[in-house]
C-alpha cells in the first residue's frame, strides 16, 4: 500500500455542476471532487482491460457500459478501486501544496476581516478557546482582552480557502451554450443557457492511498465531470510523490506531534493547560467517520455545536459536507502516530472520507500566534 500525491492541470475547462439557478445558469465548483476523479480513474481501467481483453471487460458492447465484475474472477485494478474499495481519495485543490499542508476546500478555520484587508484570523482555535473561557478553564483573563480586540477590529468569520500556501480558489469562467434539438441536430430558439467552469492552465493536486500499480494511472490524461464530449474535462495527470505506508505513517506522525504541541502552545498562552489537536473531516456525505473520537458532522448551517465533551465542540458546515474539531489528547509522542494511522484507514464505502489532524493553519496562521 502507498501514499500518492497527484497533480492535475486542466487543459481544457473542467465543469462539476454544484447547483442550478432560476435562469439556466448552472453554477460549478471551484475544485474537483474526489468521486469525479475516482470514476474517471476507473473508466480508464475498463478501457485498458477492453483494450487488452481482460476478464469480462472484453465482452462490452461499448465503452460506456458498466461491466459485470460479480461473475469474473480478474482480480484487476479496475476491481481494486471500484468494487473493492481498495482506494482512497481526496478533492483536488488547487496549489502546490504538500503532505504536511494539504488543500482543503472551504476550510472554515479562518476568519477574514470585514475591512478587506490580509490578516487573518484561526476561527477554530478562538471559538474553542472563547468557550473554554466562558466554562472558566482559562487562568488568565488575557484572553477576553484579545476577544474585545477582534470585535472592535470587525473580524467577520467566514470561509476561506487554503491551498498550504496562501488562500485562493481556482480561477472560474462563464462559458455560455446552447441547447441542440435531437431531431435536426441544430440550435433551440430560446434555449440559451450557461455555467461556471475551472478555466484551463489551472494546477490542482489531490491525494490517493492504494496499491503501488496505481502509479501508472496517475500518468496521463483523463476526462472529468460534464460535457466531456464538448470539448470540456480534459486534465493531465503527474505523479508528484509516491511514499510507502509506513514511511508516510512515520512523517505524518510527526508533523501532528508539531501541531500538537504548536496548538498547545497557543492555549498555553492563556492558560489552558494540557495538549489538543485539531481535526478536519472531508466526506462525501453519506456516512460518519467511525472514529474513537466522535467525529460529527451536521447539514445544517449552524456557527458550531457543542458535543458531549467538554474538550471539544464542532464546527459546522466546514467542507461541504464535513466537520472540523478541537480534542484533548494525552502524550503526543504516542498519540500522533495512532492519528496518523487512522487518517489513512481504508473505508469500503465511501471511500473519500478523509480526516486530517493539526493541520498547519490551525496553529501557524492567525492573531492567536505573536
Amino acid at each position: 500500500m502507498r501514499v500518492f500525491l497527484v497533480e492535475l492541470e486542466t487543459i481544457e475547462p473542467v465543469t462539476i455542476a454544484s447547483k442550478k439557478g432560476k435562469t439556466s445558469f448552472i453554477e460549478g465548483l471551484n475544485y474537483i471532487p474526489a468521486s469525479s476523479i475516482a470514476g474517471a480513474i476507473a473508466r480508464v481501467c475498463v478501457l485498458n482491460n477492453l483494450k487488452n481483453s481482460v476478464g469480462n471487460c472484453k465482452n462490452l458492447k461499448d465503452t460506456k457500459r458498466t461491466p459485470d465484475c460479480g461473475t469474473c474472477s480478474e482480480n484487476c485494478l479496475y476491481r481494486k478501486i471500484w468494487v473493492e474499495k481498495r482506494f482512497k481519495i481526496t478533492n483536488a485543490v488547487i496549489g502546490k501544496w504538500d503532505y504536511e499542508k494539504p488543500g482543503i476546500v472551504g476550510l472554515q478555520s479562518i476568519g477574514e476581516q470585514r475591512v478587506g484587508k490580509r490578516d487573518k484570523k484561526d476561527l477554530l482555535l478562538f471559538l474553542f478557546l472563547e468557550r473554554m473561557f466562558w466554562l472558566g478553564k482559562l487562568k488568565s483573563r488575557e484572553f477576553l482582552n484579545v476577544f474585545e480586540q477582534l470585535k472592535e477590529k470587525g473580524f467577520k468569520k467566514r470561509a476561506s480557502d487554503f491551498d498550504g500556501q496562501g488562500f485562493r480558489s481556482a480561477k472560474v469562467v462563464q462559458i455560455t451554450r446552447t441547447s441542440v434539438g435531437e431531431k435536426l441536430r441544430t440550435s433551440k430558439e430560446g434555449e440559451l443557457y450557461g455555467f461556471t467552469a475551472i478555466a484551463e492552465g489551472q494546477t490542482l493536486r489531490f491525494m490517493a492511498i492504494g496499491d503501488e500499480e496505481l502509479e501508472e494511472v496517475f500518468k496521463g490524461e483523463i476526462k472529468v465531470g460534464s460535457w466531456r464530449s464538448r470539448g470540456m474535462g480534459l486534465v493531465k495527470l503527474r505523479l508528484v510523490d509516491s511514499t510507502e505506508y509506513r514511511d508516510f505513517v512515520e512523517k505524518r506522525s510527526l508533523a501532528i506531534k508539531k501541531g500538537i504541541e504548536g496548538i498547545s502552545e497557543l492555549t498555553s498562552d492563556f492558560g489552558l493547560e494540557g495538549y489538543f489537536t485539531t481535526y478536519t473531516h472531508l466526506t462525501d456525505g453519506t456516512k460518519m467517520y467511525d472514529s474513537e473520537f466522535s467525529i460529527t458532522r451536521f447539514r445544517r448551517l449552524v456557527r458550531y455545536e457543542r458535543v458531549e465533551r467538554e474538550s471539544s465542540f464542532v464546527l459546522t458546515e466546514t467542507i461541504s459536507a464535513g466537520s472540523a474539531g478541537v480534542l484533548k489528547v494525552e502524550e503526543p509522542e504516542k498519540v500522533s502516530r495512532d492519528l496518523a494511522e487512522s487518517e489513512l484507514r481504508l473505508h469500503k464505502f465511501p471511500w473519500f472520507d478523509w480526516v486530517f489532524f493539526s493541520h498547519p493553519v490551525h496553529y501557524e496562521f492567525g492573531v492567536l500566534r505573536r
